[in-house]
């Protein structure tokens, strides 16, 4: 290669590189230029979504504001309480924000319905229903003497919480036998009175082949509860139904295991109905030979509410 032919290519070498580095700057800046957009993009989408959410804050504020005034209550009270052993009585209170003369409030329930009487400025309507585990949802309705009705339905609640109890269960041995315990005690805002309320208790143990039913009875042994009566009070009275004024205590149903397979599985729980219809289901647990025969043993507790009904009660 002669002098004039290494002068070519080194100035053509020396304009390729020349291009080279002009095209890789011009792709870093254009690079550069589309990570700012991309980060500007990123920016108002962030700034988007948060005018979204204030703005769905908005909507949600206004639709309560409209909700409250467009109300024809300014406020509504649901008590329930359990007469005798077979109804409920559902009291409902409410108070109108407008009520024109002659007119009359009605209050729903089901299918029972009742004209709510004036008191101190409220209306209140007692409706007595049969005694009921599930959904009740009340209805007011305010009509004029020409005929015009507005109504407005309240929000819906359940009655199983006012049936809810708590439950103990172990299992004791003495030269009879070994007998399965449960303790039932009424819960918070429970309506029952114990043991008045209950019409059976039944110890279910069921294996593979077969399910006894035992009718279980009610052994007279009543343990407080830790937040009922204090260790140092005196011994409740067993006369006293359990969540009287007498203390809070659980009282206990007793029944004898009988003679298990050692090579089946057992499973025992517990069936209780009370005088009014309510029905429950208290899974216990696996029974073995060892606890059948006294050697071994366990308890437990916790809440137990009433199997609901989709059944409206007539």
């Amino acid at each position: 290669m002669n002098a004039n032919h290494r002068k070519i290519v080194i100035v053509g070498g020396g304009i390729l590189l020349a291009v080279s580095v002009t095209l890789n700057l011009m792709m870093l800046g254009q690079l550069g230029e589309l990570r700012s957009r991309v980060l500007n993009l990123g920016n108002a989408a962030n700034q988007l979504d948060a005018s979204f959410k204030q703005l769905d804050q908005q909507i949600d504020s206004l639709s309560q504001q409209l909700s409250e005034s467009s109300s024809l209550l300014a406020q509504s009270r649901v008590d329930v309480q359990l007469e005798g052993t077979s109804q409920l009585v559902v009291s409902v209170s409410v108070s109108p924000r407008e009520l024109r003369p002659g007119d009359v409030v009605t209050v729903s329930v089901l299918d029972t319905s009742m004209e709510a009487t004036e008191e101190d400025g409220s209306f209140t309507a007692r409706l007595h229903l049969p005694v009921f585990a599930g959904d009740i949802t009340p209805v007011v309705t305010i009509e004029s003497a020409d005929g015009t009705r507005r109504m407005e339905t309240l929000a819906s609640f359940s009655t199983a919480g006012y049936f809810q109890l708590y439950y103990s269960f172990d299992f004791t041995t003495n030269s009879d036998g070994t007998s399965a315990n449960v303790g039932l005690l009424p819960a918070g805002d429970c309506v029952l009175t114990l043991p008045d309320d209950l019409e059976h208790v039944w110890l279910n143990i069921s294996s593979q082949s077969s399910s006894q039913l035992i009718e279980m009875t009610l052994d007279g042994k009543r343990i407080p509860d830790a937040s009922g009566l204090p260790g140092s009070s005196p011994e409740p009275d067993l006369t006293t139904s359990s969540g009287s004024a007498g203390g809070l205590y659980y009282i206990y149903y007793t029944a004898k295991l009988p003679a298990i397979d050692d090579e089946q599985s057992y499973d025992l729980s517990a069936e209780i109905e009370t005088t009014s219809g309510l029905a429950y289901q208290l899974d216990i647990g696996e029974l073995d030979a060892s606890i059948a025969n006294g050697n071994s043993s366990y308890g437990g507790g916790g809440n137990l509410s009433p199997l609901m009904t989709d059944e409206q009660p007539s």
